[in-house]
């Protein structure tokens, strides 16, 4: 019996063998040394890249390059002619096609080709079906909501199960501001979307013909829905929409499905495959790819990537994936899960130096075991931020909820919620919303090897571009202080306009103005005040949420404002007489308008704008003479500045002396 097993698996490594030394020649990678006898021009790109595409481009100041230019067909033409020869794909960015034949000969001709650059093996001929362990840190689990629990309301959706992982991240509030996703365009890189067709929580999308696109890169047709389910778990994280059940972290965005993982094998093909959607997805005008995939070996040992491989610029799909990211797209990907294994480091394309990669943590924020670990081999911080990847809750193939482990779905939970954010503020580009993400995350001080930047707070992610896109101007007319700003607002924000002398170390509130309108917009703010002269700093904060225990408040400008003493001259002055001026031990104000006067606010200024007394006073009927001690000021000019409300109700200047 062990002498039969022994033969039995001698024969099978045999085959093996002989399999991995021929039947990997028969697929490889032929890439051209330029475009030339192209029939393309980047003088008309509507005739290869889609409108979309081209508006994202010109929105962010992105001129399509060579890189945009189709694969020469004058050079594939050249090569199919040479025989037997199946044309598997082609891609544009790489500036390579994927061939397959069983004929060497044909083989050594090509790569004598003058056109031809190098040819790199891809993959076996055929896969040898196996278990799918590649993601063995993603078992699918049941899930299980205890009795009497069916969820957490939050903001305008109830989230059921899904409330923690988009409560980790503060996401509700994005949702809030009505941003659902509603104009992003998403592209799902993955391995299948098994059962998409019939899933309950993907209907709300599919009926309203948001997915919009289908394309298997493995199979070379556009049928997704029949192979591993991985992707629809993915998906189901990002577009999942079933409110007292589940809702996902960008539930009204749409969709391009992408199949660009064989799960039963691992081929190097596979991140030409990966580079390939990408193009396809830059085409169409996607606006962001979420990629739960990884590479780092392979079943072919000669195609394994090493750690030094893992500096940004040397694998296929890492320089697609900042390909891509040129373009214009955000590109999100997975950290990947070898944290608890020999490699530990992340895996391409998470090594890209311009896409947002993600960690795993669990709901109490503590980093995952298997979430693989930065940095990259040039030492660059990696991952970039940490999503919920510890019990995620997603849907299944069978149409049910499950609990999964992974970066894969920490993965979708970011991708969702960057792509509401950069919904609120499309001016920024891709690189700033990653920007931006690294800084409203909570380790953004002190990143690590694992958590990165740390976990992101989309609340104060939409401060950060806040703060960074108000505009706080002022002018001063007739010693009419103006002040005016522009932010972005909507019901339930407001502002708060505080004030200080230079003398001063604390700011004092002087007004508010409450935002209007029901969507999230940019709208422009006016506060008008009388002042005497001085020396004063104003700011301006807006509170953009109270929903929790404590407003959240942005301090978004502020402006120093100089007003001249020449000020005095006005009709107010008119209003008090004040003797004697100069003054010693106490000055007499007094009124020259008989209407009684409630509530007025007097205060003495410093010729700096410093604050030095204040108090209130009532006017009664009449004409009215107020005595004021002026004993504790140093010798020097100043200010009687009397208010009513926010308005000067009069103001004068006198000289303190240290003589009678």
């Amino acid at each position: 019996m062990y002498l039969r097993y022994i033969n039995t698996f001698i024969l099978t490594f045999i085959s093996l063998f002989i399999c991995e030394n021929v039947c990997a020649q028969t697929k490889r990678i032929v890439y051209f040394k330029d475009k030339g006898n192209n029939s393309y021009s980047l003088s008309s790109p509507s005739a290869f890249l889609s409108d979309r595409a081209i508006a994202r481009r010109n929105k962010y100041g992105i001129k399509p390059d060579s890189s945009d230019l189709p694969v020469s067909v004058f050079y594939t033409d050249s090569l199919l002619r040479l025989g037997n020869i199946r044309l598997l794909g082609s891609s544009k960015w790489m500036n390579a096609i994927v061939m397959q034949t069983d004929d060497s000969e044909i083989w050594n001709r090509i790569r004598n080709l003058t056109f031809v650059q190098k040819v790199e093996d891809a993959a076996l001929r055929t896969t040898n079906k196996k278990s799918n362990d590649k993601w063995q840190q993603e078992l699918i689990q049941p899930l299980v909501i205890p009795t009497g629990r069916s969820g957490t309301v939050s903001g305008n959706f109830e989230y059921g199960a899904g409330a923690t992982q988009i409560n980790l991240h503060n996401g509700s509030f994005l949702h809030r501001l009505g941003a659902t996703g509603t104009p992003m365009l998403f592209s799902v890189m993955d391995a299948g979307y098994n059962g998409y067709l019939v899933n309950p929580f993907i209907d709300t999308a599919r009926v309203q013909n948001r997915i919009i696109a289908t394309r298997d890169f493995v199979s070379g047709d556009n049928n997704v829905n029949e192979d591993n389910q991985h992707g629809l778990n993915c998906l189901s994280v990002i577009a999942g929409y079933k409110p007292g059940n589940f809702v996902g972290s960008c539930p009204g965005a749409s969709f391009i499905l992408l199949r660009t993982e064989d799960a039963a094998s691992e081929y190097l093909i596979e991140e030409i495959n990966w580079a390939m959607g990408a193009e396809y997805a830059d085409s169409c005008g996607a606006d962001v790819i979420s990629s739960s995939l990884s590479y780092t070996t392979f079943d072919l040992p000669a195609q394994d990537h090493r750690y030094s491989d893992m500096n940004g610029n040397t694998t296929i799909i890492t320089r697609a994936a900042d390909l891509a990211a040129k373009k214009g797209m955000l590109v999100v990907t997975s950290a990947g899960n070898d944290g608890g294994s020999a490699w530990k480091f992340v895996g391409a394309p998470a090594d890209a130096d311009s896409v947002l990669t993600v960690g795993a943590v669990n709901a109490s924020g503590i980093i995952a075991g298997f979430s693989s670990f930065g940095p990259t081999a040039d030492l660059r911080i990696k991952p970039d931020v940490v999503g919920m990847g510890v019990s995620t809750v997603l849907s299944n193939a069978g149409g049910g909820l499950s609990q999964a482990s992974g970066t894969s779905f920490s993965t979708p939970v970011i991708a969702g919620l960057a792509g509401c954010l950069w919904q609120l503020f499309p001016e920024e580009n891709n690189i700033q919303i990653i920007k931006t993400l690294h800084e409203a995350s909570d380790r953004y001080q002190n990143p690590n090897q694992q958590y990165g930047y740390g976990i992101p707070d989309m609340r104060k992610a939409v401060g950060i571009l806040l703060k960074k896109q108000a505009v706080l101007t002022s002018s001063l007319s007739d010693c009419k202080l103006s002040l005016s700003w522009t932010s972005k607002d909507m019901n339930g924000m407001h502002y708060l306009i505080e004030r200080k002398s230079i003398s001063e170390s604390n700011y004092k509130l002087i007004h508010e103005v409450n935002a209007t309108g029901t969507s999230f917009m940019q709208r422009n703010y006016t506060y008008n005040e009388d002042q005497p002269g001085g020396n004063f700093i104003y700011r301006v904060s807006q509170v953009i949420d109270t929903a929790g225990l404590a407003a959240f408040t942005i301090a978004l400008d502020s402006i120093s404002v100089v007003i001249s003493s020449l000020c005095k001259d006005t009709e107010r002055d008119n209003v008090i007489n004040i003797y004697p001026n100069p003054v010693n031990d106490q000055l007499r104000l007094k009124f020259n308008r008989v209407e009684p006067e409630n509530n007025l606010s007097l205060r003495i200024v410093g010729i700096n704008g410093e604050s030095i007394f204040e108090k209130t006073i009532a006017k009664p009927a009449g004409f009215y003479s107020l005595p004021l001690s002026v004993l504790h000021l140093q010798s020097g000019l100043y200010y009687i500045e009397i208010k009513k409300g926010n308005k000067l109700y009069a103001s004068k200047k006198f000289i303190k002396s240290d003589k009678d």
